[in-house]
């Protein structure tokens, strides 16, 4: 093939360290790439697809790159263009089949384009309307949320009850009433003529397994395949990836374990785990030196969640802080005092975060910054669209929105049991997906990070003790508690905040 100008001028594999480099130059596939957090994963990606092209092995045109969230779509994009590198597709699995979906509708299906939805809301409400179903503005999110998980895990409703009894799901409807919701949701959609993101993928893979011109297509334009955060891939994604592969191998994989978070939603890091046993000629590479956070971040990161330790390229700064306040309130005002101090000695407003486990808990941090005078930016949800950014701003986000990026210093408050692991982490596995959580949060601080707990919060108009998160372990043997507080010890048993401060559900939303 020609290799374009721009790319021959450029030098992929200079600057890459040499666990990148591996990665880079692995051809062909299968290959798996473990990459931690702060270990270059976008730009091993990014270089890899760029020396593939290069060396002539790939086809830009060729290459579909799939990522978690439509911001590390662009960024990608952005770096493969800087290395010479363009028509390669780039997006999420949501947006990649639409645009395919969309494409085979009038050759396949026939007549106008459904509406997409992407807000489940209204045909819920009207759902529990028709059937007499009372629902909360919570538990409309929560039921939505339910909906999702079963239909990536591709359950009919009148499957729901038995799937949501095998994996120990907390719903916040009865499981029979959250069938017949999900019944009646999917009624008013059809007749509605609309689709909502799930049936987008569901409709696409139909197609892809039974219309022998769609798969021809499909897999004529594309030949090799690149998915990212492939910890949080669901079954249906995975179907889907399959349906596009089919017999082929040229496919290269990146995650991380210990990044698996989604879990709730119906994702799985089952897939990455095993990449090896399924394909038993792959190439596996391990990403280990972190570019992001000082080594005492790490060496606490890494009591926290075990695996492989991360080298911290930038070296050794301050321990993290542990910090227990007597109520939420005052913890609200803690922080809010700390980042003050932090402004007034000239660290930017955009190097700071404070990330909380539930939404809930934002709004007294929220308020105790405008008490201050602090600007801040609120993150509302988790979305695979990303998270904006605000100039001259403190962002406040739930752990889950913050995946993906980082800040020069971090404040993770609210790190009680009942809050995180949050009180309805009920399994084993439940548990440990909310320890990979805190794991996400630890890692997003480059070189300063504070983490706090309440000993007590106000439920039911009385006040309940808490103890601290049995995640603090981590902190033990290093951090340095705040002047004038007790040492951390880790709880023996979950304490008593249970649903405090308003947290629900085991999800990201509240």
């Amino acid at each position: 093939m020609t290799v374009s100008r721009a790319v021959s001028g450029v030098d992929v594999l200079a600057a890459l360290d040499d666990d990148q480099r591996a990665a880079v130059t692995a051809m062909p596939g299968p290959v798996g790439i473990l990459a931690g957090p702060g270990t270059g994963k976008t730009r091993t990606i990014a270089h890899r697809i760029a020396h593939a092209v290069q060396s002539g092995q790939w086809r830009p045109q060729q290459v579909l790159a799939v990522t978690f969230t439509n911001r590390a779509a662009a960024e990608l994009r952005h770096r493969l263009r800087m290395l010479g590198v363009d028509d390669v597709s780039t997006g999420t699995f949501h947006a990649v089949a639409l645009r395919q979906l969309r494409y085979f509708w009038p050759r396949l299906v026939g007549g106008a384009f459904p509406r997409i939805v992407a807000d489940k809301t209204p045909f819920l409400t009207q759902a529990a309307g028709q059937l007499g179903v009372r629902l909360s503005d919570f538990d409309v999110r929560d039921v939505a949320a339910d909906l999702e998980w079963a239909k990536v895990l591709q359950c009919p409703p009148q499957n729901y009850p038995a799937l949501a009894r095998r994996h120990g799901r907390v719903s916040a409807k009865p499981a029979d009433e959250t069938a017949a919701l999900y019944d009646r949701y999917e009624a008013l959609k059809s007749a509605a003529h609309c689709l909502d993101f799930e049936d987008v993928l569901l409709l696409l893979v139909a197609l892809l397994e039974t219309e022998p011109e769609a798969v021809r297509m499909v897999r004529g334009r594309y030949q090799c395949f690149v998915v990212d955060e492939y910890q949080d891939v669901n079954a249906l994604e995975q179907r889907l990836l399959d349906a596009w592969l089919g017999s082929r191998t040229e496919v290269c994989v990146v995650g991380d374990p210990r990044q698996a978070i989604y879990g709730f939603a119906g994702a799985t890091d089952r897939y990455l785990v095993e990449f090896a046993e399924r394909y038993p000629q792959a190439t596996m590479v391990s990403l280990t030196r972190n570019y992001r956070s000082t080594q005492e971040i790490l060496a606490a990161a890494h009591r926290l969640a075990g695996g492989t330790p991360l080298i911290a390229v930038r070296g050794s700064g301050v321990s993290p802080t542990v910090v227990a306040y007597p109520t939420v309130e005052a913890e609200a005002q803690g922080v809010a005092a700390s980042v003050a101090e932090l402004i007034s000695s000239g660290v930017s407003p955009d190097d700071i975060a404070v990330l909380v486990r539930r939404h809930a808990l934002a709004e007294p941090i929220s308020a105790a910054f405008d008490e201050v005078g602090i600007r801040s930016v609120r993150i509302a949800t988790a979305s695979r669209t990303g998270v904006p950014r605000t100039a001259g701003a403190v962002t406040i986000a739930s752990l889950h929105a913050a995946k993906g990026l980082e800040w020069e210093v971090v404040f993770l408050p609210g790190w009680a049991d009942g809050i995180l692991p949050d009180a309805r982490a009920l399994s084993v596995d439940a548990v440990a997906e909310e320890q990979r959580l805190a794991y996400v949060g630890v890692t997003r601080a480059r070189r300063m990070l504070v983490v706090s707990y309440p000993r007590s919060v106000q439920r039911a108009g009385e006040r309940v003790e808490c103890e601290p998160s049995r995640f603090l372990a981590a902190f033990a043997a290093s951090a340095r508690p705040a002047v004038g507080e007790p040492s951390v010890e880790p709880a023996e048993k979950p304490g008593g905040c249970g649903a405090a401060g308003g947290v629900g559900a085991a999800g990201p939303a509240s």
